[in-house]
Protein backbone atom coordinates (compact mmCIF):
# COMPACT_ATOMS: atom_id res chain seq x y z
CA UNK A 1 0.00 0.00 0.00
CA UNK A 2 1.54 3.33 -0.93
CA UNK A 3 0.87 6.50 1.01
CA UNK A 4 0.65 8.86 -1.97
CA UNK A 5 -2.55 10.94 -2.17
CA UNK A 6 -4.93 9.85 -4.93
CA UNK A 7 -7.82 11.48 -6.69
CA UNK A 8 -9.87 8.28 -6.37
CA UNK A 9 -12.91 9.58 -8.24
CA UNK A 10 -10.78 10.44 -11.28
CA UNK A 11 -8.95 7.10 -11.15
CA UNK A 12 -12.19 5.19 -10.79
CA UNK A 13 -13.83 7.02 -13.70
CA UNK A 14 -10.79 6.42 -15.92
CA UNK A 15 -10.96 2.71 -15.20
CA UNK A 16 -14.73 2.31 -15.18
CA UNK A 17 -15.47 2.23 -18.92
CA UNK A 18 -19.21 1.99 -18.04
CA UNK A 19 -19.19 -1.62 -16.92
CA UNK A 20 -21.40 -3.27 -14.32
CA UNK A 21 -20.04 -2.77 -10.83
CA UNK A 22 -19.33 -5.13 -8.01
CA UNK A 23 -15.77 -6.04 -8.98
CA UNK A 24 -14.19 -4.66 -5.80
CA UNK A 25 -11.08 -6.83 -6.03
CA UNK A 26 -10.04 -5.60 -9.49
CA UNK A 27 -10.77 -1.99 -8.59
CA UNK A 28 -8.83 -2.28 -5.32
CA UNK A 29 -5.88 -3.76 -7.17
CA UNK A 30 -6.01 -1.01 -9.80
CA UNK A 31 -6.12 1.70 -7.10
CA UNK A 32 -3.57 -0.04 -4.88
CA UNK A 33 -6.09 -0.33 -2.04
CA UNK A 34 -7.52 -3.08 0.11
CA UNK A 35 -11.05 -4.17 -0.85
CA UNK A 36 -12.15 -3.16 2.65
CA UNK A 37 -11.12 0.44 1.85
CA UNK A 38 -13.68 0.71 -0.96
CA UNK A 39 -17.37 1.45 -0.61
CA UNK A 40 -18.95 -0.05 -3.71
CA UNK A 41 -22.25 1.63 -4.59
CA UNK A 42 -22.10 0.46 -8.22
CA UNK A 43 -23.94 -2.81 -7.66
CA UNK A 44 -26.81 -4.04 -5.53
CA UNK A 45 -24.73 -5.94 -3.01
CA UNK A 46 -26.09 -6.78 0.43
CA UNK A 47 -23.72 -5.32 3.05
CA UNK A 48 -24.93 -7.52 5.95
CA UNK A 49 -25.22 -11.19 6.82
CA UNK A 50 -28.35 -13.04 5.67
CA UNK A 51 -31.06 -13.53 8.31
CA UNK A 52 -30.80 -16.75 10.28
CA UNK A 53 -34.26 -17.88 9.08
CA UNK A 54 -32.96 -17.84 5.49
CA UNK A 55 -29.88 -19.87 6.40
CA UNK A 56 -32.07 -22.35 8.33
CA UNK A 57 -34.50 -22.65 5.38
CA UNK A 58 -31.71 -23.29 2.90
CA UNK A 59 -30.13 -25.90 5.19
CA UNK A 60 -33.50 -27.63 5.61
CA UNK A 61 -34.01 -27.78 1.82
CA UNK A 62 -30.53 -29.21 1.36
CA UNK A 63 -31.18 -31.88 3.99
CA UNK A 64 -34.56 -32.74 2.40
CA UNK A 65 -33.07 -32.75 -1.12
CA UNK A 66 -35.52 -29.99 -2.09
CA UNK A 67 -33.01 -28.76 -4.67
CA UNK A 68 -32.66 -32.16 -6.35
CA UNK A 69 -34.63 -31.39 -9.52
CA UNK A 70 -34.14 -28.57 -11.95
CA UNK A 71 -37.06 -26.08 -11.76
CA UNK A 72 -39.78 -26.34 -14.39
CA UNK A 73 -38.89 -24.24 -17.44
CA UNK A 74 -41.83 -21.85 -17.48
CA UNK A 75 -42.02 -21.62 -13.66
CA UNK A 76 -45.81 -22.03 -13.74
CA UNK A 77 -46.09 -23.03 -10.08
CA UNK A 78 -43.98 -20.07 -8.97
CA UNK A 79 -46.04 -17.65 -11.08
CA UNK A 80 -49.28 -19.14 -9.67
CA UNK A 81 -48.10 -18.69 -6.08
CA UNK A 82 -46.86 -15.14 -6.69
CA UNK A 83 -50.06 -14.27 -8.58
CA UNK A 84 -52.26 -15.62 -5.80
CA UNK A 85 -50.24 -13.79 -3.12
CA UNK A 86 -50.42 -10.43 -4.95
CA UNK A 87 -53.84 -10.94 -6.53
CA UNK A 88 -52.62 -10.61 -10.12
CA UNK A 89 -52.78 -12.75 -13.24
CA UNK A 90 -49.84 -15.23 -13.32
CA UNK A 91 -49.48 -14.52 -17.07
CA UNK A 92 -48.34 -11.01 -16.10
CA UNK A 93 -45.47 -12.30 -13.95
CA UNK A 94 -41.95 -12.70 -15.36
CA UNK A 95 -39.58 -14.40 -12.90
CA UNK A 96 -35.89 -14.06 -13.62
CA UNK A 97 -32.40 -14.75 -12.36
CA UNK A 98 -31.82 -11.22 -11.13
CA UNK A 99 -32.27 -7.70 -12.42
CA UNK A 100 -29.86 -8.01 -15.36
CA UNK A 101 -31.85 -10.85 -16.92
CA UNK A 102 -35.14 -9.02 -16.40
CA UNK A 103 -33.72 -5.80 -17.85
CA UNK A 104 -32.56 -7.81 -20.88
CA UNK A 105 -36.11 -9.10 -21.44
CA UNK A 106 -37.56 -5.62 -20.87
CA UNK A 107 -35.16 -4.39 -23.58
CA UNK A 108 -36.45 -7.12 -25.89
CA UNK A 109 -40.04 -5.97 -25.35
CA UNK A 110 -39.07 -2.30 -25.75
CA UNK A 111 -37.25 -3.08 -29.01
CA UNK A 112 -40.59 -3.98 -30.60
CA UNK A 113 -42.00 -0.47 -30.15
CA UNK A 114 -39.58 1.83 -31.98
CA UNK A 115 -37.20 4.26 -30.33
CA UNK A 116 -36.62 3.93 -26.59
CA UNK A 117 -35.54 6.72 -24.28
CA UNK A 118 -32.82 5.98 -21.72
CA UNK A 119 -32.68 8.47 -18.86
CA UNK A 120 -29.20 9.80 -18.25
CA UNK A 121 -27.48 9.20 -15.95
CA UNK A 122 -28.82 5.71 -15.34
CA UNK A 123 -27.88 2.07 -14.97
CA UNK A 124 -25.61 1.00 -17.85
CA UNK A 125 -27.53 -2.27 -18.34
CA UNK A 126 -30.46 -0.38 -19.89
CA UNK A 127 -28.28 0.53 -22.88
CA UNK A 128 -26.65 -2.92 -22.94
CA UNK A 129 -30.09 -4.51 -23.05
CA UNK A 130 -31.29 -2.40 -25.96
CA UNK A 131 -28.03 -2.99 -27.85
CA UNK A 132 -28.55 -6.72 -27.32
CA UNK A 133 -31.71 -6.53 -29.49
CA UNK A 134 -30.35 -3.99 -32.01
CA UNK A 135 -32.91 -1.52 -30.73
CA UNK A 136 -32.95 2.19 -31.50
CA UNK A 137 -32.67 4.50 -28.51
CA UNK A 138 -31.79 8.01 -27.44
CA UNK A 139 -30.37 9.30 -24.18
CA UNK A 140 -32.58 11.81 -22.36
CA UNK A 141 -30.69 13.85 -19.79
CA UNK A 142 -32.47 14.01 -16.46
CA UNK A 143 -33.14 17.54 -15.18
CA UNK A 144 -30.69 19.00 -12.71
CA UNK A 145 -33.52 20.90 -11.01
CA UNK A 146 -36.45 18.72 -9.98
CA UNK A 147 -38.60 21.59 -8.66
CA UNK A 148 -40.59 21.92 -11.87
CA UNK A 149 -40.21 18.40 -13.28
CA UNK A 150 -43.89 17.73 -13.94
CA UNK A 151 -44.43 20.74 -16.19
CA UNK A 152 -41.33 19.80 -18.25
CA UNK A 153 -42.63 16.23 -18.64
CA UNK A 154 -46.05 17.49 -19.74
CA UNK A 155 -44.55 19.94 -22.24
CA UNK A 156 -42.20 17.25 -23.64
CA UNK A 157 -45.01 14.72 -24.06
CA UNK A 158 -47.31 17.29 -25.71
CA UNK A 159 -44.70 17.87 -28.46
CA UNK A 160 -45.13 14.31 -29.80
Amino acid sequence: MNNEPHDYSTLAMQGSNLKHGGNVYATAKKLNLLPSEIIDASASLVPFDPPQILIDSINAEIKNLGFRYYPERNLSDLKEIIGKFHGINPDNILPGNGASELITWAGYEASKFGISCIPSPSFVDYERSLNCWNSNFIHCELPKNWNDIFSSIISASSKR
